[in-house]
């Protein structure tokens, strides 16, 4: 069993030593523009995988807030110190995707906080977070590197403003 196990190990490290550093798919892919991140760094607690450099092309677009719906109660210790709310919405982009960002397109999704958690009514009113409004957002696709291939930003709301958590 031990000899079977080294064996599987040797040949996954084969395998992903093998593989290129950019798929083909993103390599032939035509970005918008592209930013690049200079160095590694760390994002704990931001739900991103830690890699890099990378660099991503960005697609402008909309995010309609779908829904603002009272999130139910989390009574363990990770839980906000306040009434946190569900905010879904849809993004459409500007221009036509590529295929990797295609599916994003028009799929609801949930608005959370940097850390994950829900945001609360302070938050909402701060950055006019509510049912019908057509928030600025970009779609950022990889390009090359090992962050997390697709990313979701909101200019102008800062999803690392903590303020309701008195932090």
């Amino acid at each position: 069993m031990k000899h079977l196990l080294v064996a599987v190990l040797a040949l996954a490290a084969m395998f992903v030593s093998a593989m290129p550093a950019t798929p083909p798919a993103l390599a032939a892919a035509s970005p918008a523009s592209t930013g690049a991140d200079p160095a590694p760094v760390s994002l704990k607690g931001r739900g991103l995988v830690v890699g890099g450099p990378c660099s991503y092309a960005d697609h402008p677009g909309t995010a309609t807030i779908l829904a603002v719906t009272p999130a139910p109660q989390d009574d363990s210790a990770s839980a906000p110190p306040y009434q946190a709310f569900q905010v879904t919405y849809v993004f459409t982009a500007d221009q036509p995707l590529p295929a990797l960002g295609a599916p994003e397109e028009g799929r609801t999704q949930r608005l959370t906080l940097t850390n994950g958690w829900d945001p609360g009514r302070r938050f909402l009113e701060k950055y006019d977070i509510r049912p019908g409004r057509r928030i600025p957002c970009v779609l950022r696709i990889i390009q090359s590197g090992t962050c997390t291939p697709l990313i979701l930003e909101f200019p102008g709301i800062d999803r690392s403003d903590y303020f309701e958590a008195g932090k």
